[in-house]
């Protein structure tokens, strides 16, 4: 299970959402001003990202929890909205390298890259049905697992 912590900020009638604030491990680096990463914080200024939900513990509003998604199913999800369309991408470049061929074209590489430019749309709109068809499956959704119960203690 892939966890993360999060704010329950609102809830209306069956649905959660909750906010979950960007990780800034840069702020207690030695090397901040150095380091790459720090810098692309920086430029992006990641802002709080906001999520709906299934909260089957009853949390209410305000409370801390943690969140998290099955593995594989971000794994499947990841696959299906990344890897399927660039995979179609390829074999469509495939495809349309041996139709030039097989038709004597000479401009084989623009045939190539209309055919994966094809292939790509092909890719994100397969993609695309299979999240609308498959969106109100819980397996592709976060749960409020558990209250957040760590505090910061100071010494």
């Amino acid at each position: 299970m892939l966890e993360e912590k999060a704010v329950i900020i609102r809830i209306e009638n069956t649905e959660t959402w909750v906010e979950v604030k960007p990780k800034q491990a840069c702020n207690s680096c030695q090397t901040k001003k150095g380091c790459g990463v720090s810098i692309l914080n920086g430029i992006l200024n990641e802002k709080p990202r906001f999520f709906r939900v299934v909260n089957k513990i009853n949390a209410q509003q305000g409370e801390q929890v943690v969140i998290g998604i099955d593995e594989l199913s971000f794994l499947k999800a990841s696959f299906i909205g990344y890897i399927f369309p660039l995979l179609s991408l390829l074999l469509f470049s495939i495809i349309g390298r041996g139709f030039a061929q097989l038709m004597g074209f000479s401009a084989v590489d623009l045939n190539i890259i209309i055919f994966g430019l094809g292939g790509l749309y092909f890719g994100i709109k397969m993609a695309a049905h299979y999240t609308e068809k498959n969106h109100q499956q819980n397996q592709y959704q976060a749960v409020v697992l558990r209250k957040d119960v760590t505090k910061c203690i100071m010494i």
